[in-house]
C-alpha cells in the first residue's frame, strides 16, 4: 500500500512567526529602553568607584611592595574604566535632554497662533 503524500506544515516556519510575534510583544518602548540604558550605565558607575576606592584604600594600607603594585595597578584600571562610565552616562544624559528640548520647540511650532481680528 502506497502512502498518501499529503502537504506537510512546516514546524520551523510556524516557530518562527511565533517567535516574531512574542518578540513584538515584548520590545517595550525607545522611552524605557532608554532609562533601562541609564540606569544599567549608573549602576556599573557606582560598582566602579566603590571597586577604585576600595584598592586605593588598600594600597595605601598594605606597606608589602607586591601587594602595593597590584592595587596600584587595579587602582588605575578601575579608574579609567569608572571614567568611561561617568562619559557615556553623561552622553546619554545630554541626548535625552536635546530630545526633550527638541520636543518642546515642536510642540510650539504646532501650536495655532490665534488671528488678531479687529473689534468693531
Amino acid at each position: 500500500m502506497a502512502r498518501k503524500r499529503g502537504r506537510r506544515v512546516s514546524k520551523s516556519r510556524s516557530r518562527v512567526r511565533n517567535s516574531r510575534s512574542s518578540r513584538m510583544m515584548n520590545q517595550s518602548s525607545p522611552v524605557s529602553m532608554e532609562r533601562k540604558n541609564i540606569r544599567i550605565i549608573f549602576s556599573n558607575l557606582v560598582l566602579f568607584v566603590l571597586m577604585f576606592l576600595i584598592s586605593l584604600i588598600l594600597y595605601r594600607v598594605l606597606p608589602i611592595g607586591i601587594f602595593q603594585n597590584l592595587f596600584a595597578i587595579l587602582m588605575m584600571g578601575f579608574g579609567f574604566i569608572s571614567v568611561a562610565f561617568l562619559i557615556t552616562l553623561l552622553v546619554f544624559l545630554f541626548i535625552r535632554l536635546f530630545r526633550k528640548e527638541r520636543a518642546m520647540m515642536n510642540r510650539q511650532k504646532a501650536k495655532p497662533r490665534r488671528s488678531r481680528r479687529r473689534r468693531r
